[in-house]
């Protein structure tokens, strides 16, 4: 039985290591071809969709910590810590991730958007403004 566990473990080591992998090229390569992604995100812009993706923009983070929250109260309040600093951990990285790549806005770059609301377009964004790749 225990010769079985160590074979099941080597092969849940082997399938995360696959998928980090996988992951981290999937990754590689949609930084080399970033600019046809952003032209082609551009490409697809219209006033509905702005408006839902600005909503997601601005409510995702809010929303996702708020409504994960009350489910793990409800369902098991012992991992609220948890999630709490699961939370605290993903936020930081992706803002270190930002600074670090340091990718600029479409708009930045200039492709502009014509139904981007004028808040959007700033002459300066600061370094924690920058997009995420």
């Amino acid at each position: 039985m225990k010769k079985r566990m160590n074979i099941d473990n080597t092969i849940t080591k082997k399938n995360y290591i696959l998928a980090g992998t996988v992951t981290l090229l999937a990754f590689f390569i949609a930084l080399i071809f970033d600019l046809r992604i952003s032209l082609f995100a551009v490409s697809l812009g219209n006033p509905i969709l702005t408006t839902i993706m600005l909503g997601v923009t601005y409510l995702s983070t809010a929303a996702i910590a708020i409504l994960s929250t009350i489910v793990v109260y409800v369902t098991d309040r012992k991992r609220l810590s948890a999630l709490w600093a699961s939370l605290l951990v993903t936020l930081t990285s992706v803002t270190l991730l930002k600074v670090i790549i340091g990718r600029f806005r479409p708009f930045q770059l200039g492709f502009f958007v014509s139904n981007a609301p004028l808040s959007l377009i700033k002459e300066s964004y600061g370094q924690w403004d920058f997009s995420f790749p």
